[in-house]
């Protein structure tokens, strides 16, 4: 993951997806 926290929340949004979607 990328510790700034700008790659973070993209990340955070990726997992939502995937939780949501997946």
């Amino acid at each position: 993951y990328l510790p700034c926290t700008c790659g973070l929340n993209v990340w955070l949004i990726g997992i939502l997806r995937y939780v949501a979607y997946g």
